[in-house]
């Protein structure tokens, strides 16, 4: 987790979360990311996190996904980024490399979201 953290988020910054705050699935998303694209000599890679509203969904769990997703980008812009919205990609992201990538790409994050549920007839 600290190499994560170090490879991806670099050093904390004064205001920024900490890194026990932060979702861990989303550092891991990012890694993976990172990786494939430094596997495969590409310029950018794109993290996007797909949002599904369904009948079963809360609006009190999609509130805390949101509330997650900021609070990572926020972390990994060093508060450059106060508020991530649907539609909107985001970046390029410094991203520090070492000790787990030797020549990361250019990261940037979105968010898509699709509604499912069905309305009252």
């Amino acid at each position: 987790m600290e190499q994560l953290a170090a490879s991806i988020l670099g050093p904390r910054a004064k205001g920024d979360p900490q890194i026990g705050k932060l979702r861990y699935q989303l550092l891991t998303a990012v890694a993976g990311a990172l990786r494939e694209g430094e596997k495969r000599s590409a310029p950018r890679v794109v993290v996007l996190i797909h949002e599904f509203t369904t009948d079963v969904t809360t609006d009190r769990k999609l509130a805390a996904n949101a509330a997650d997703l900021t609070l990572f980008v926020r972390r990994l812009s060093h508060g450059a980024v106060t508020e991530v919205h649907p539609g909107t990609l985001y970046g390029p992201f410094p991203v520090p490399g070492v000790p787990l990538f030797t020549d990361p790409p250019q990261l940037y994050i979105g968010k898509a979201c699709v509604n499912l549920r069905h309305t009252s007839p």
